[in-house]
């Protein structure tokens, strides 16, 4: 159950953070695109590179946390080329490859977060919401107006024996949601791991 709960953590933060990475990237991006005619662009687009660069080494570094497992290192070496002297080159050399792929995958959060985000809930919420039906009914509240609908047409839920087996379901379920949950954390950090690999 812990490493569930350290999934359910890791899920959680790693949602949050693609979603704020993803609003802040874009507003540094077009701030940067923007201003490029004036040159104070080019110097926010070089730092929004190196900040694309350190925000992803870090959310690498917490997924091998996660998965207990050395930071993956690079395949790829940069050249050792000189410094570039003018700024469309400084812009051209921040600007690389790698760094391109990792805003795009930051850009991503703006729809894996979310989705991360309801997911990891979703799968907690459902049986934890139905483990509580006995204490809905032992305090004379009606569970939910879904429930209603639907499962009082086959019996009535203030009625303690479908309460306690609504209960017995929930807690049938609690670990499956936990496999889940875990499942689906290892197979994020897999992935940011791979992606760093590469």
């Amino acid at each position: 159950m812990r490493r569930a709960i350290s999934a359910s953590w890791y899920l959680l933060v790693t949602s949050v953070v693609g979603i704020a990475w993803a609003s802040l990237l874009v507003s540094l991006l077009a701030t940067g695109l923007g201003l490029l005619l004036v040159v104070v662009g080019a110097f926010v687009l070089i730092a929004t590179a190196r900040l694309v660069r350190w925000v992803d080494d870090t959310e690498i570094r917490r997924a091998a946390r996660f998965r207990r497992s050395e930071v993956p290192t690079p395949t790829a070496h940069e050249a050792a080329d000189p410094e570039p002297v003018t700024l469309p080159a400084r812009v051209r050399r921040e600007w690389d490859r790698r760094t391109t792929r990792r805003a795009l995958e930051g850009l991503a959060g703006m729809i894996t977060g979310p989705v991360l985000l309801s997911t990891t809930l979703v799968l907690w919420a459902v049986p934890l919401g139905i483990v509580s039906t006995p204490i809905l009914v032992a305090v004379g509240l009606e569970p939910f107006e879904w429930w209603d609908e639907h499962l009082d047409v086959v019996a009535d839920i203030g009625e303690w024996p479908v309460a306690i087996a609504l209960a017995a379901v929930g807690l049938l379920l609690a670990p499956v949601a936990a496999i889940l949950v875990r499942r689906l954390a290892t197979a994020v950090a897999d992935r940011t791991l791979a992606l760093a690999a590469s």
